[in-house]
């Protein structure tokens, strides 16, 4: 049973994308969404649920100070951030604390926003992008995207607020600041 219920919080809770899509494959129209939402929020406690909160509330500040601190970490010998990552994943929850390696990227750039009125589609990139910069001279998806886009002849527009906005898909499902925001 402990299996069976350990596979279901993976499979169901952890990697369920929160955003309400189910509903409109669903012949009854439930929003698994919610319920998955309802559930992570119970999992958690007040300080948790308290430092999420503050943290999407100013995302573009916490994105570009990440982004910061992995350009400063990149400068010191890898030994040093990977000694402190690893400390601090034994003090706190080594599942929200990530652990430093040395092929971990600078910082990136913070995401534009794009105002194009006779946009054709709306982009929203991820804060991975204003997180980790490019391995080397690779360029980035979003660069990429960006550049596919203008050849395809497909304009973009970003919402306003696309700096400090969270989709919430590729940081901690278990505390998705898209849980946070709404």
């Amino acid at each position: 049973m402990a299996a069976i219920s350990a596979d279901y919080e993976y499979d169901a809770i952890d990697t369920c994308a929160v955003d309400g899509m189910c509903q409109s494959a669903c012949p009854v129209l439930i929003n698994t969404g919610d319920l998955v939402r309802r559930l992570r929020a119970e999992g958690h406690g007040r300080l948790p649920q308290a430092g999420w909160t503050a943290a999407a509330r100013h995302w573009d500040v916490v994105t570009s100070s990440a982004s910061r601190a992995l350009t400063l970490l990149d400068k010191l010998p890898a030994a040093v951030p990977r000694l402190v990552s690893d400390a601090a994943r034994k003090l706190l929850d080594p599942d929200n604390v990530p652990r430093y390696t040395e092929d971990l990227p600078p910082g990136g750039s913070r995401r534009p926003v794009i105002a194009d009125t006779d946009a054709t589609a709306v982009y929203f990139s991820s804060c991975t992008t204003t997180m980790f910069g490019t391995a080397g001279h690779a360029d980035s998806v979003r660069g990429a995207v960006l550049r596919l886009a203008q050849r395809a002849g497909v304009r973009l527009a970003t919402p306003d607020d696309m700096p400090a906005l969270c989709c919430g898909t590729p940081g901690n499902p278990r505390a998705s600041l898209m849980d946070m925001q709404r």
